[in-house]
């Protein structure tokens, strides 16, 4: 992590802190560059982190309803680059493998740079207050 944490880019200023990730916010992305601009100590993402990892338990039945909304949703319209007819391909191959995690694609990595962990959103209040 600290090697990560170390080659953070100063592209903070585009980045929201916090992305919710599902209804309720009870998960959400912390971007790590906005983190550190701010202030934050890795230290604090650490606790936070495998705080985190030891109280939210995911719910396969909640991941199936948000990922059927994306292809309803995306079956109207596209969401920038995402098409209905990439959701499928990709809904194909991984209900054939139970849907496992899977990581970003190499366009995406180089593209974006993605730097984040996902915490819960008591961890994140307890994160951010110190430095808000």
């Amino acid at each position: 992590m600290m090697g990560e944490w170390d080659s953070l880019s100063a592209k903070a200023a585009v980045e929201p802190i916090w992305d919710p990730l599902c209804k309720g916010d009870d998960i959400g992305r912390l971007n790590l560059r906005p983190f550190k601009a701010r202030g934050g100590k890795p230290d604090d993402l650490l606790d936070a982190f495998l705080a985190s990892s030891r109280e939210y338990r995911s719910d396969r039945k909640n991941f199936v309803t948000a990922w059927n909304e994306l292809s309803r949703r995306l079956k109207k319209r596209p969401a920038g680059n995402l098409k209905y007819g990439d959701w499928l391909s990709l809904d194909t191959e991984m209900k054939a493998r139970n849907y496992p995690a899977v990581h970003h694609s190499k366009a995406y990595d180089e593209a974006v740079q993605p730097s984040y962990r996902i915490l819960t959103k008591a961890e994140i209040n307890k994160l951010l207050a110190p430095i808000k």
